[in-house]
């Protein structure tokens, strides 16, 4: 199965009063990319999640985000609680005999809490984690499969509008070297000098294989031909099949440049737009 390097996958976790939320988002790259944000509390993890993405993920630009937040707790204020904190308050302020006018001020200040301060995971509640970003890798790559399928029709398609184009140019390229030694004698028969016919004939013969694009059509269909055998093979292709279109694009523009032939430079313009599409997309599966 032909797999995309673009993917993303996202799971929640609770444990305790902490909410957890992974996200994994890949993107097409010429290698792996990867880019890892955690909280404190599970930087002695990193090592553990690049080593999985390194062997899951195998290729593309891959971000890593695990984000944390605190629950709040909506339980109301009991009277009982506000009388306990009033005698703290009190008892605090005439056993250091504060001024309660300065303490009114004090009170309105920033106080620091320990929210950032996050402790290591216990290794059950780590487990549970760790489970939920298996879980959003593996959502990553049902992505990746369905839009590797889409990427499979699209150069299937594009590879078949090339082959059916050539087709087109094998046709035309038919008649054209013998309407071109036509055109040869014709213009021969008009000259009035004195020629070696042999030395002219040789002449004929060398220009007329530079014209030739039979071996460039050859090389072509035989590209063609592998590039869809390749699609066939399954997944970590991505960098064959570039190396494959780029083959076909010299072949391409070659024939357009030996050609010489409105009709068939026609039908090397389409066949540059197809290769051109085949290269883009290439560029995006794994």
């Amino acid at each position: 199965m032909l797999l995309s390097m673009t993917g993303y996958g996202t799971t929640k976790v609770s444990i305790g009063t902490t909410d957890y939320t992974l996200q994994i988002r890949t993107l097409n790259s010429k290698s792996l990319d990867l880019v890892i944000k955690l909280p404190s509390s599970l930087r002695n993890q990193e090592a553990t999640i690049r080593e999985y993405c390194q062997t899951k993920l195998e290729r593309g630009k891959v971000e890593v985000m695990i984000l944390l937040e605190k629950k709040k707790n909506n339980t109301s204020l009991s009277e009982e609680y506000l009388v306990q904190q009033y005698k703290e308050l009190e008892r605090i302020v005439h056993t250091h005999q504060l001024d309660i006018k300065l303490l009114k001020t004090v009170l309105q200040l920033p106080f620091p809490t320990d929210t950032n301060v996050q402790e290591e995971l216990q290794p059950e509640e780590w487990q549970i984690v760790w489970q939920a970003f298996q879980d959003t890798v593996e959502q990553v790559q049902v992505f990746r499969n369905q839009e590797g399928q889409s990427l499979y029709n699209y150069l299937l398609n594009c590879n078949t509008q090339l082959s059916t184009l050539l087709e087109t140019v094998k046709l035309a390229d038919k008649n054209r070297l013998v309407l071109i030694k036509e055109k040869l004698q014709q213009a021969l028969q008009k000259l009035t000098l004195d020629h070696d016919n042999n030395r002219l004939e040789q002449e004929m013969i060398f220009y007329v294989e530079k014209l030739d694009i039979q071996e460039e059509i050859h090389r072509l269909t035989q590209h063609i031909s592998f590039f869809t055998k390749t699609l066939q093979e399954g997944k970590a292709i991505g960098k064959k099949l570039g190396f494959i279109s780029q083959e076909m694009g010299r072949e391409v523009n070659t024939i357009g440049s030996k050609a010489n032939d409105y009709g068939i430079q026609h039908l090397v313009v389409a066949m540059k737009e197809e290769v051109e599409k085949i290269k883009e997309q290439a560029f995006n599966v794994l």
